[in-house]
C-alpha cells in the first residue's frame, strides 16, 4: 500500500491469528516494525518531519 501525505489506510487482517507482524517503510527506510497481538489496536502516525507517534489500545 502506498500513501501520499494526508492519506489514511486501515489494515484489517483476513485470518485470525494471535500475532500480526507489521512493518512500515517511509521512503524505503523502516519507520516501524512491530508485532500486534490479536487483542490490540495500533495506530501509527508519521509526521511531515518523519517523526513516528504510536498509539496502542488493548481491546
Amino acid at each position: 500500500i502506498e500513501l501520499s501525505p494526508g492519506e489514511t489506510e486501515t489494515l484489517i487482517r483476513q485470518t485470525d491469528a494471535e500475532i500480526c507482524d507489521v512493518e512500515l517503510l517511509v521512503d524505503g527506510e523502516v519507520a516501524y516494525d512491530g508485532r500486534i497481538q490479536d487483542y490490540e489496536y495500533v495506530m501509527v502516525r508519521v509526521g511531515s518531519d518523519g517523526e513516528i507517534s504510536l498509539q496502542k489500545e488493548v481491546l
